[in-house]
């Protein structure tokens, strides 16, 4: 209960002063558009030109399956997206989106990784009402995933009887992906 209250007064406290400066400059919105960073803003600072900023986490503890072992282990989720949508073509109610953005989470299991990913789609917005749009896009992507390993080992040990070890590995990868999402405007 607890871990779910801290994202809803996050997301408030990121929302609330935007909406009073939107109501000035442009359409805001916000909305949903990728699983591990659910919590999303849509600005469009110019008629065809935006920023998109989303942000989620995770905080989870699990019991240890391991005969070895007998603790609960803690994982940890951070996640960023930051993206610029570009109205290619509107037509009517919809719009084409190219969006160029970037993508870094960290997440922790025993394991620490830093992964950024470069993104790259096109899309469409289409407004189901004046304020309630939904998306589709699909497009390419290329990350870098950065693990540390930490790991107790050797019989010299430092005080409080620990010694680690960081190993570092390296791991790029391309692909594709589609989302789907929503957002809802403010202003229009």
């Amino acid at each position: 209960m607890k871990h779910r209250i801290v994202p809803a007064v996050l997301y408030a406290f990121l929302i609330l002063p935007l909406m009073t400066y939107a109501q000035e400059r442009g359409a805001i919105g916000i909305g949903f558009t990728n699983t591990s960073a659910p919590f999303g803003i849509r600005w469009w600072f110019a008629k065809n030109v935006g920023i998109d900023f989303n942000i989620g986490g995770n905080i989870s503890e699990n019991q240890s399956t391991s005969s070895f072992e007998n603790h609960k282990k803690s994982s940890t989720t951070l996640a960023f997206e930051c993206g610029i949508p570009i109205i290619s073509e509107k037509i009517d109610k919809a719009s084409i989106v190219i969006r160029p953005g970037v993508h870094y989470e960290y997440y922790s299991t025993g394991l620490i990784n830093h992964r950024v990913e470069f993104k790259l789609s096109i899309g469409t917005e289409f407004f189901l009402t004046e304020r309630l749009s939904i998306d589709a896009a699909s497009g390419v992507f290329y990350a870098s995933t950065e693990t540390t390993v930490l790991s107790r080992s050797g019989r010299n040990y430092m005080p409080f009887g620990r010694r680690f070890i960081y190993d570092e590995e390296n791991l790029n990868s391309y692909g594709t992906f589609c989302s789907l999402g929503f957002h809802f405007y403010f202003k229009k």
